[in-house]
């Protein structure tokens, strides 16, 4: 199976610049908008994951009255949730590390320097 190019911007096409750094560029450029939704993600799962393990942990607390199979039940919904939680964060923390690392306007100020050089 023969790997997809990735179509280069318009504003690279001309550039006296690698075919690779122009297919770089693109792709970052490409991929931006994709951290900051899955940062916004695990906002939106950890809301209500929140919720669910909080009332999830009181019925457990003044469950008094509740059976084996139901303490067993809640039980496996709190230890599903805190999988749940630690999985969003620490693909959160991972996205945020990369985000704080692609520095797009670096890369394309210096595109433009390099494009706009006199020869």
């Amino acid at each position: 199976m023969a790997k997809s190019a990735l179509t280069i911007d318009d504003d690279l096409k001309t550039a006296n610049i690698s075919r690779d750094l122009k297919e770089e560029i693109t792709l970052i450029r490409r991929l931006k908008p994709y951290i900051g939704q899955c940062l916004t993600m695990n906002h939106d799962i950890n809301n209500p994951l929140s919720g669910i393990l909080g009332y999830a942990e009181f019925i457990l607390s003044e469950g008094d009255a509740l059976t084996e199979d139901q303490r067993s039940g809640l039980e496996h919904i709190l230890k599903c949730g805190e999988r749940i939680k630690h999985i969003v964060e620490s693909l959160g923390d991972h996205k945020l590390a990369l985000a704080e690392k692609i520095d797009l306007e670096s890369i394309t100020s210096a595109y433009k320097a390099y494009a706009n050089r006199v020869d």
